[in-house]
């Protein structure tokens, strides 16, 4: 009545208790006593200072067992916490620590008589505990070992933090160890391929077993011997053993190497076993693919391998039947391969040296930086010399636009002097204009004066102020003072009316330059002391020596020169 899954067979008090996947039953000689029909029963621990009590994480969480009158008897399940326990631990504290299948770690606190739990606190990756999946428990020397598949952790004494544990008891521990207690001070450490037995003496035994992956365990039975589940059955080992005298196996060794270049060209390097050469092979560049030869001869079993090229990768491959490797396109520098056989614990390490290319050497990055630094200081006095050429080109733009602003600045200037003899130039003429008018008009008044017989001027006195006018209307410092505006507001008007038409008289000049202002003839005619109709003549003149037609205009003519 047994059949399905036993999860543990433990022996409390003289009576064996079976974990079942249906239940847990008392094994009564080879009948089952059916105590818990709770499904599951992963793993029974004894309830701390108490001996007929019993504590068991289930499918369902956690069960009490009670031992009454020398029968183990199912007693209650414990409230508050449902989940699914795989394992469980106890601290020093009194707290109970539990492996959730799926869920990860979880720390329980239970009320004094063991039938709630009052805390349950979830240990994530604040506490140290990153990958809540395929946890394990185990316990040596009163210290909790939890093991995630990558990492080893131990719990810190005095808080909920688990930290990465590299050695225990001098031994280094990698990925995929598992620690389990022994009996006194033995412990073993079950490694993917191996089962090593560290005896109190310190002694070594190692053998080629594998527990069961996820659910390692050892059991020491009370006529000295261990037991150990394997996937394919069990195996017993005697406690004694290490009073017997270990019996020294062969160690693995390196049978060659073989380096191969690009031109199928091999140097073989022979490692015979115990070889201890302090010499270090040295390939050259272009030897960059290397195939090991290895071996380990043991009788008893065929071994498997595992190897690494440090220099390469740190991480040891997975075990392996295959007694060669082959590693092509290595990079220079220096390497070291070591190898392992899981029917012992010796390495067996070669190490040797790929020489770089010639572009790759020391002198080579030495040349690569005297050119880098040649490069940069060229480039360093390209680039100073192109700010040197660029501060001139500024410079010149700047001298440029300040010259471009000092001319336009004298322009402005020259045409507003332009602007102001201009209208100086007009104010006068129109002053003399004006002036000249008035003599007229007071040459007529005393001609009428003259002629008055009421109040009749003398001859002496008529004649006296006519020559006195007259002198006035041909005053020629005024014409002076007019020639000398008019050429500094049309500097090049004379001078290129005279070099063009040489034959024209000052007369025509100063007609001309009365034209050019823009005055009519009534206007000039004051101006030369003459009437309107002597001005039109005059212009008739200035016509034809000019060589204009009778539809040509006299006025733009001259406003063009």
């Amino acid at each position: 009545g047994s059949q399905g899954q036993v999860w543990s067979l433990d022996v409390h008090n003289g009576q064996l208790l079976c974990g079942h996947n249906n239940g847990t039953f008392v094994v009564d000689g080879l009948q089952p006593r059916w105590i818990s029909n709770v499904t599951g029963g992963w793993q029974l621990l004894p309830i701390p200072n108490e001996d007929n009590r019993l504590i068991q994480c289930t499918y369902t969480g956690l069960v009490v067992l009670e031992q009454r009158d020398g029968q183990w008897e199912f007693s209650h399940k414990v409230a508050g916490f449902n989940a699914p326990i795989k394992q469980m631990a106890w601290d020093e504290a009194g707290k109970l620590w539990a492996v959730h299948p799926a869920k990860g770690l979880f720390r329980l606190a239970l009320d004094a008589t063991f039938h709630t739990v009052t805390e349950a606190k979830s240990i994530d990756e604040d506490e140290g505990v990153t990958n809540p999946y395929g946890l394990q428990l185990s316990v040596l020397d009163s210290i909790l070992f939890l093991y995630t598949g990558t990492d080893i952790l131990t719990r810190s004494r005095t808080s909920d933090t688990w930290t990465n544990v590299q050695q225990w008891r001098g031994i280094d521990l990698t990925q995929g160890d598992v620690l389990l207690a022994g009996a006194a001070r033995d412990w073993f450490q079950a490694t993917p391929q191996q089962l090593h037995y560290h005896t109190a003496t310190a002694d070594l035994w190692t053998f080629s077993l594998s527990l069961i992956a996820d659910y390692p365990r050892v059991r020491h039975l009370s006529n000295g011997y261990y037991l150990f589940g394997l996937n394919d059955g069990y195996a017993l080992l005697p406690q004694r053993l290490h009073q017997a005298p270990q019996r020294r196996a062969a160690p693995v060794f390196i049978s060659s190497v073989t380096a191969q270049d690009e031109h199928a060209q091999s140097a073989i390097f022979y490692a015979p076993p115990g070889m201890d050469s302090t010499a270090v092979p040295s390939l050259a560049a272009h030897q960059n693919n290397l195939t090991f030869h290895f071996a380990h001869p043991v009788y008893e079993q065929s071994p498997k391998f595992r190897y690494r090229l440090l220099g390469a990768s740190a991480a040891w491959s997975e075990w392996s039947a295959a007694q060669q490797k082959e590693f092509t396109f290595l990079r220079p520098g220096r390497y070291m391969f070591e190898l392992q056989s899981s029917a012992g614990r010796q390495t067996a390490t070669f190490a040797f040296i790929i020489q770089p290319h010639w572009y790759q050497t020391l002198w080579a990055k030495l040349g690569y930086l005297m050119l880098g630094a040649g490069m940069g200081f060229l480039l360093y006095r390209l680039h100073l010399r192109r700010l040197r050429i660029q501060q001139r080109r500024m410079m010149v733009e700047k001298e440029r636009e300040l010259t471009q602003e000092r001319i336009r600045a004298r322009n402005e200037q020259l045409q507003a002097d332009n602007l102001c003899k201009s209208q100086a130039l007009a104010n006068s003429t129109f002053n003399l204009i004006q002036k000249n008018n008035a003599l007229f008009n007071i040459k007529e008044a005393i001609g009428k004066v003259r002629n008055d017989d009421t109040h009749k001027l003398s001859d002496y006195h008529y004649h006296t102020l006519n020559r006195v006018i007259d002198k006035h209307l041909s005053n020629n410092e005024e014409w002076v003072v007019f020639e000398e505006n008019f050429t500094e507001v049309h500097d090049h008007f004379f001078k290129a009316l005279k070099q063009e038409y040489p034959d024209l008289t000052p007369g025509d000049l100063k007609l001309a330059a009365y034209l050019r202002m823009n005055l009519s003839s009534k206007e000039i005619a004051p101006l030369l002391n003459i009437s309107t109709r002597g001005v039109e003549n005059k212009r008739y003149r200035l016509r034809t020596k000019l060589g204009l037609d009778a539809q040509a205009n006299l006025v733009e003519f001259l406003m063009m020169k």
